[in-house]
């Protein structure tokens, strides 16, 4: 606890003279050491008689132990008695005036508070020993000082002690509202103009006097009202000394700060500028460390990295340079200069320091391997074979070449160059043909041919060397593709994967012809790993009559959207390409191309394999065809034969281990057939009197089959749902011209 005490000696209050018995109100330090010296250079001119009177008035001093007669503490006569006798009746009257409250007064506010509550208290060893010094002097001195005592009385105030922490707590509550702080005067900006908004002196509580105040009342058990002084506090800045320096303020913020840089520019306000402006030592200044923040933020917007000049392919055979981009970076330091002497000179205009450094490749280091590039693409790539010659296409002969612009070299993408050379390639050679697997062997057919192939890695290395050493054509390397026999030396059919079956026993003699034709055709045909597979490719190609098939009857789209059943050579050709897509949909094979018939044949969904909505249809004169995958890393092989009523294919490979699994067919939008009109149709391939029922009424719908295949490991490898969308049949015969009135 931090304690004050007024140990002063003038504490002691003397009456003054011609006013013995008065009571002093005075509450500030006592003048008696003042009055007593006055008294003593008046003595100087009593008679010696007035002497030896005051002499005998003031005695000798008290007995040791013993307080002078006619001193009082607090009121409260103490002379004349041991120091022991008084104590305790003292203390008890001191320790009541510390329990009961005292005023304090701030301005018209006021509050009680016991003495207590500050952390006052009496010492009453100090208290006694003030008492005690009152006529203990030197000898005119103690004289003077008896004299006063036994014939006016001296009042003694008791050495009073207080918290100074507690005292200024109770000055913080009394003064909440009352305390302000001093506002600065400041700039603002307001209708265009900068005007100031005037200072505020501030209001402060004078704790020092309070506590001297709290003191003596407590001195003299006086119950207040205690003053509290308030002093006014000045603020930094005063109206005065904005008003002193207007005009540089107006000079500073009097129009924006538009800032600068290649053509691109920044402004900050007036309004800004104002609140950035600041007084000291005399002066208004901006905030320049704010402004440097301000100009810093910038950075994003002007900082950009290097950029090495590149050459890039124009998109069209043509190759151009792209410059090279400086490195940029706002010097925000170096632009606060520029702000400051600007503003200096009431200029509002500034254009920002930004340094630049060039990257490594500038435009002129690759001004050689420009023109290099363009005499290439100038001559161009002209591909040469025994019959034939063609052009390389420009764009993605362009794309195959690569620059080093560090080193600045030109090189190929090899493999870019092999994809751009590949389409004629392919053009140029034929695959070899005629090995076929049937009955667990290899056979090749008579009709087998080693065709012809275009070696692409030699190819690619001629064309790089003659492209890089200024050769423009270049014969393709060609040999011969492998022997189909010696193929069979690298194939294993081990495992039957899936197979399917379709009845075409009730069909008539053309269209069991044409099914038998087909099935044969299909036979043993080979799917390398990763190959796709073809029917119409299977099958020969072509489907003609010189092929063996024979009239038989399709279904085609009529002019008004129906779908009509119509002569057609090889007709039942679909019946084969619907079990072979079967058995690949069991298999797990990946389907890439399928197309449903017109309308639903009920025969392709009763045998092994079949679902209802699960069937194909082809014709190579149309482009339909259907196409699946072999995504295993082993030959894939399709078995196909009949046995006079049914069709059956095996798809033959090495066993994967795969699951497929397959939903039920989920049937929705069914449309009713008619069933009860017969539609008697002419055609010209229909001998008179001749009646041919070729279509057959039946509802259409819409069938979705939904099938997921895992592998070995149980990972989905593929899940899709397949699509079909059947219109209704009618009941067709076909009748010869002219008969389809009957």
């Amino acid at each position: 606890m931090s304690t004050i005490s007024n140990t002063n000696e003038n504490a002691v209050s003397w009456p003054n003279i011609g006013k013995s018995g008065s009571k002093t109100q005075n509450r500030q330090p006592r003048g008696g050491r003042k009055l007593w010296t006055y008294l003593s250079v008046a003595s100087m001119a009593i008679p010696a008689a007035m002497l030896l009177v005051a002499g005998v008035i003031a005695g000798l001093p008290a007995e040791d132990g013993a307080i002078e007669s006619g001193v009082r503490i607090g009121g409260y006569q103490v002379g004349n008695a041991g120091w022991q006798q008084t104590s305790a009746d003292l203390e008890a009257s001191l320790q009541s005036y510390l329990n009961e409250p005292v005023v304090l007064q701030l301005g018209e506010r006021t509050q009680e508070v016991a003495p207590a509550e500050l952390g006052i208290s009496f010492d009453m060893d100090a208290t006694f020993a003030r008492a005690m010094a009152v006529g203990r002097g030197g000898v005119v001195e103690a004289a003077s000082e008896r004299f006063v005592a036994h014939t006016s009385g001296v009042n003694v105030s008791p050495v009073v002690t207080y918290d100074s922490g507690q005292f200024m707590d109770m000055l913080g509550t009394l003064s909440q509202g009352v305390i302000q702080q001093p506002v600065d005067a400041r700039f603002a900006f307001e209708n265009g103009q900068i005007v100031i908004e005037p200072s505020q002196d501030g209001v402060g509580i004078d704790s020092q006097s309070a506590a001297l105040n709290l003191q003596e009342a407590a001195g003299e058990f006086d119950h207040g009202p205690v003053e509290i002084p308030t002093v006014s506090i000045d603020p930094n800045v005063s109206t005065a000394d904005l008003e002193a320096v207007q005009a540089d303020a107006n000079r500073l913020a009097g129009q924006p700060l538009r800032l600068f840089y290649e053509g691109d520019g920044w402004q900050l306000g007036q309004q800004e500028l104002v609140s950035l402006l600041g007084y000291a030592n005399g002066a208004v200044s901006l905030n320049m460390t704010a402004v440097e923040q301000r100009i810093g933020a910038l950075a994003g917007a002007i900082d950009t990295p290097a950029r090495n000049a590149t050459i890039q392919h124009s998109g069209d055979g043509t190759f151009a340079i792209v410059p090279e981009t400086l490195e940029r970076n706002l010097d925000s330091s170096a632009s606060v200069e520029v702000v400051e002497s600007a503003l200096r000179q009431n200029e509002h205009d500034v254009v920002l320091v930004v340094t630049e450094k060039s990257p490594p490749i500038v435009s002129e280091r690759l001004q050689p391997l420009h023109q290099e590039i363009t005499d290439i693409m100038s001559r161009g790539m002209l591909l040469t074979w025994p019959e034939g010659q063609q052009w390389l296409n420009p764009v993605e002969y362009a794309n195959v070449f690569q620059f080093n612009e560090q080193d600045a070299t030109l090189s190929i993408d090899r493999e870019k160059l092999s994809a751009a050379i590949k389409p004629i390639a392919d053009e140029v050679g034929w695959p070899a043909s005629g090995l076929r697997w049937k009955g667990g062997q290899f056979v090749t057919t008579p009709d087998s041919d080693p065709g012809r192939s275009v070696d692409l890695p030699i190819t690619v290395t001629k064309v790089a060397e003659g492209a890089l050493n200024g050769n423009p054509v270049v014969e393709l390397a060609i040999g011969p593709a492998e022997d189909p026999a010696q193929m069979a030396n690298d194939i294993t059919i081990t495992d039957m994967l899936a197979n399917a079956s379709t009845y075409y026993g009730d069909s008539g003699n053309n269209r069991r012809i044409n099914v038998e034709v087909g099935a044969a055709a299909l036979d043993g045909v080979l799917i390398p790993p990763g190959g796709t597979f073809s029917f119409n490719d299977a099958v020969g190609g072509s489907t003609g009559l010189d092929d063996g098939y024979q009239m038989g009857y399709g279904i085609i789209t009529g002019s008004d959207g129906v779908p009509k059943t119509v002569p057609s050579v090889a007709g039942g050709i679909c019946q084969v390409a619907t079990t072979a897509f079967q058995a690949a949909f069991w298999s797990g094979m990946e389907i890439t191309n399928r197309n449903w018939h017109l309308y639903w044949i009920p025969n392709y969904g009763n045998g092994t394999g079949g679902l209802q909505g699960l069937d194909a249809t082809v014709d190579a004169d149309y482009d339909l065809d259907s196409n699946w995958v072999n995504p295993t890393d082993n030959w894939v092989a399709v078995r196909s034969y009949t046995d006079g009523s049914r069709h059956h294919v095996e798809i033959w490979g090495t066993n994967q281990n795969w699951t497929v699994e397959v939903d039920e067919p989920v049937i929705t939008n069914v449309v009713a057939a008619d069933k009860n009109t017969v539609h008697r149709e002419e055609s010209p391939d229909i001998e008179p009197g001749q009646e041919v029922h070729v279509e057959t009424a039946r509802d259409g719908f819409n069938a979705s089959i939904h099938r997921v295949v895992k592998d070995a490991s149980g990972q989905v490898i593929s899940d899709r749902t397949f699509d079909s969308y059947y219109q209704p049949s009618r009941n067709v015969v076909l009748v010869a011209p002219g008969e389809g009135g009957r």
